[in-house]
């Protein structure tokens, strides 16, 4: 098994440096290695030969490319293999190991460049919150400007020029044509990935604003129809989630026991025959949602979604919280309209405390928890650097039914800076990202109630 996944990702890493390997090659290969020893480097670097090399230009860049995958890989220990990122053509070690080679491992160039060459994701992201939550005077109607001065203010102009010197400089040590595009090609994907990060968070800045500045709530009528619809598939969902235990019933489908229990009265003859349904589960939603400032300019949309469900499904509960729990259930059941609703628990903004949230909900309201309770949290998990763990959240998981997370932040934001998604991914198995009315949609349509 461990020999086919590192094939698998040879492949890959293989067509991602633009050597191409076909269907029937990849074949020939697999049936090749049954007849070599595969602790031998040499043996399966001539398999490979014999088969996918076919001139002598596909010679230097094929024994290049075997070189600095297999170059981490112990054949003789299995569990020592290095794979490499599926995600990209090369990974960081492989960049690594080029740049030591050539004695680059401190080289002298900006930080940012460096954060480009190792693929910093996490560096990389800080850089943009910082930058984007400096910007002052927000252009709401041109992003492009404000995309300019975000620009500007990291350096991204001279960044062009950087890369320029730093590839004169791998020339300089002695690196060959096909190792320096491998890293400038890493250079140049990282940078357009990073300018569209940029843009996505100019765009939640620029809602950020709106939402601030507006005391309506900006959804039309298309998008309230839309979250009803959404509200309305869920809780039917819910309303036909079926148990393992059946009831009598005038019809369905017939009753064994029960009706040969019945005919013994009738010499043993299913004279009357008893029919039986599977019960429906009653279920009922609690509602915990983040309303900090980093999330109430999502919060929006997600309300909305809470206030139709209300139309739909009786038995709601909604809290809100920041670092102290307030149930705001009362709002959506007195005929409030949204915008009323909305005045009520606005300027509820501050730093989030997930943990010290979720252990007050555990230990006011845990009576109102059953087997038969949805538990769904709305928050970008952000905790602002207060301590962290799990413990209250897995007391909650213990008396419901389900815990689902719904988180507003686009997924590339999750686990940087001060988020903790991935220390309540251990617990949490159902986490949708839903930043849009589209992704609230994907939601509904995924989610299966147990």
């Amino acid at each position: 098994m461990w020999l086919d996944n590192l094939l698998e990702e040879f492949f890959l890493f293989l067509k991602n440096n633009n050597f191409k390997v076909n269907t029937v090659e990849k074949i020939l290969i697999l049936k090749s290695i049954s007849f070599i020893d595969i602790t031998d480097k040499n043996q399966l670097f001539s398999a490979f030969y014999s088969i996918i090399v076919k001139n002598e230009l596909d010679f230097d860049r094929f024994n290049y490319l075997f070189d600095i995958f297999f170059k981490t890989t112990d054949f003789k220990k299995k569990e020592n293999i290095i794979y490499s990122d599926k995600n990209s053509s090369i990974n960081s070690s492989v960049i690594n190991s080029i740049l030591s080679s050539y004695k680059l491992s401190k080289y002298d160039y900006n930080s940012i460049l460096k954060y480009f060459i190792l693929s910093n994701e996490d560096k990389l992201n800080r850089l943009i919150r910082l930058a984007v939550s400096n910007l002052n005077n927000i252009d709401i109607n041109n992003i492009g400007n404000s995309f300019n001065k975000v620009k500007n203010s990291l350096n991204i102009e001279n960044l062009e020029d950087d890369i320029q010197i730093f590839k004169k400089e791998l020339l300089n040590k002695g690196a060959d044509s096909l190792e320096i595009d491998i890293i400038i090609n890493k250079i140049m994907n990282n940078l357009k990935i990073f300018k569209k990060k940029i843009r996505i968070s100019l765009k939640q800045k620029v809602l950020e604003h709106k939402i601030k500045t507006n005391t309506e709530i900006d959804i039309n009528n298309l998008e309230i129809n839309t979250l009803e619809e959404i509200a309305k598939n869920i809780t039917d969902k819910l309303n036909k989630t079926k148990t393992k235990r059946y009831k009598k019933s005038s019809n369905g489908i017939i009753d064994i026991r029960k009706t040969l229990h019945k005919s013994v009265s009738y010499n043993q003859i299913p004279l009357k025959r008893i029919y039986k349904k599977q019960k429906i589960k009653k279920r009922n939603l609690i509602i915990l949602a983040d309303t900090s400032d980093s999330v109430i300019k999502y919060s929006r949309i997600l309300l909305y979604f809470i206030y139709s469900l209300n139309k739909f499904f009786n038995d709601i509960k909604t809290f809100t919280f920041v670092s102290e729990i307030e149930e705001i259930t009362e709002y959506f059941n007195n005929d409030n309209s949204f915008n009323e609703v909305i005045s009520s628990i606005k300027n509820k903004g501050g730093n989030s405390d997930y943990n010290s949230s979720f252990e007050l909900f555990s230990e006011r309201y845990t009576s109102i928890l059953n087997k038969n309770t949805i538990f769904i949290i709305i928050g970008d998990a952000r905790n602002n650097y207060f301590p962290a763990d799990f413990k209250n959240l897995i007391q909650i998981q213990k008396k419901v039914k389900d815990i689902i997370w719904l988180n507003p932040e686009n997924k590339f934001l999750w686990d940087t800076s001060d988020s903790n998604m991935k220390l309540y991914k251990k617990v949490i198995k159902n986490i949708y990202q839903v930043k849009t009315i589209e992704d609230i949609k994907l939601f509904s349509e995924e989610i299966i109630f147990k």
